[in-house]
């Protein structure tokens, strides 16, 4: 025994050495699996058919499953007809399924808007061609997590002409509402909002017709806490010169609880909607009687419909400026993203513009590429707290168009950005963000787009 003490004692020293040297390592160096920064890209996926179409009308949205699902248009070229493409991604990036749905090799079927439910199954709605008397109709599709077709919901208006469906919501039970348009008789077009059954049985469908009976189109809606529903647009009036942004409130049930016509003796319309506890954010667009004076448009609500404000947002020189997003905070501060035209090329800047609580206008910031084009915001989130997610493009003389995505804190406190690129023209279209990623989809050309970041 005495022989083996001094072997034991090396072994102990040496264990020492190792034990020391493991802790050494692991305090100086990066822990393994460390949580990346902010704005970090974690991954992008790119698809095309095999035989190559041109991508367009892109959406993404997400699932309390964790899936991630996106939805566009594909261009055939060989029949020249869209289809419906609709691609499931995990939170890996792993891309589980795409698949492809149309009404026929002679029908053209444009994707308009895409929401998930509880379960993972994804509703898509739009519009296709050849439709009742060859003109468009609106569908509302419903498929399962493995991308299987539930069912399927066309609505042809009594007239025969054209009938689309412009977006769609799905609130937690499951139940799904959905806005578009349908012609009429008499001629014009009138907004229609429909609730859905989990099953596609119409619980209740509402129409909404502007006093002189022009066209009446609704463009973007979104669902309070409640289960309210909210539908933005514009009304027809003074013999089709002139259009006033209309906003409706209904309850659950269908019963309307408010209309509010907002009209500042121009154009008016107006584009996207979101609706927090703290109110109601309407994004749109104006233009003067002449045609000439293009604005950006703002208006905020209270949820039980009382004007806030509303503005007309002018760039620095008299060109076309619009609106296209709008988010709002739990304070209910609100942001809008666009564009606006910067100088006498016409050249148009990516846009934001913040609104205080009390309507004060606060800061504008812009995003400018190099080469003297067209940059702009297409699609925004607002959180509770004020951090706001943006993209769009930014145009530059090196790679062309880009994908541009932003994140700042309240006001334009920088938090990060992310220009993704290749040389062949990149636009971020959509986006959704979830409890620790944002994902923004959109197009590298003619491709299929999406990008994962931390959030």
């Amino acid at each position: 025994m005495g022989q083996d003490r001094p072997t034991s004692r090396a072994a102990a020293r040496a264990i020492v050495v190792v034990l020391t040297a493991v802790l050494l390592a692991l305090v100086l160096a990066p822990a393994a699996g460390a949580a990346a920064p902010p704005g970090t890209l974690l991954w992008h996926d790119i698809w095309n058919a095999r035989t190559p179409g041109v991508i367009a009308n892109v959406h993404v949205t997400s699932a309390p499953t964790g899936d991630i699902y996106v939805a566009c248009s594909i261009l055939r070229l060989a029949p020249d007809k869209y289809d419906v493409i609709i691609a499931r991604y995990r939170p890996d990036g792993t891309r589980k399924w795409v698949r492809s749905w149309s009404r026929g090799v002679a029908v053209d079927e444009w994707v308009q808007g895409i929401a998930a439910d509880a379960d993972g199954n994804l509703v898509v709605c739009g519009s296709f061609s050849g439709g009742r008397a060859g003109t468009p109709d609106w569908f509302v599709v419903k498929f399962d997590r493995a991308g299987d077709r539930l069912w399927t919901k066309t609505v042809a208006g009594l007239a025969g002409g054209d009938d689309r469906a412009l977006d769609v919501v799905v609130n937690r039970a499951g139940r799904i509402y959905v806005t578009g348009f349908v012609s009429k008789n008499a001629g014009g077009k009138d907004w229609r909002t429909a609730k859905l059954a989990p099953n596609g049985t119409t619980r209740w469908a509402r129409t909404y017709a502007g006093p002189e009976g022009l066209d009446d189109l609704p463009s973007a809606m979104a669902l309070d806490v409640d289960g309210n529903v909210y539908v933005t647009g514009f009304e027809g009036t003074v013999m089709q010169t002139r259009r006033n942004l209309v906003t409706l409130k209904y309850t659950p049930l269908g019963a309307r609880s408010w209309a509010r016509v907002f009209d500042m003796g121009r154009e008016e319309t107006g584009v996207d909607i979101a609706v927090r506890r703290s109110g109601v954010a309407v994004a749109g667009r104006t233009v003067d009687a002449a045609g000439a004076d293009r604005d950006s448009l703002a208006v905020r609500y209270t949820r039980s419909g009382v004007l806030i404000g509303g503005s007309a947002i002018n760039g620095p020189v008299g060109g076309a400026d619009a609106f296209a997003a709008a988010g709002m905070d739990g304070l209910g501060r609100s942001v809008f993203g666009g564009y606006m035209t910067s100088d006498l090329t016409a050249q148009r800047d990516a846009e934001l513009q913040w609104f205080e609580t009390d309507w004060s206008t606060g800061l504008r910031w812009s995003w400018a590429g190099d080469a003297a084009r067209d940059d702009q915001v297409t699609d925004l989130y607002v959180a509770v707290d004020g951090t706001l997610w943006a993209t769009g493009w930014i145009d530059t003389l090196l790679t062309g168009r880009d994908v541009m995505t932003w994140s700042s804190g309240w006001d334009a406190a920088y938090r990060w950005d992310d220009r993704w690129s290749t040389t062949a023209g990149d636009i971020g279209d959509d986006l959704v963000v979830t409890s620790s990623a944002v994902y923004v989809a959109g197009r590298r050309g003619n491709d299929l787009l999406l990008l994962k970041y931390v959030r």
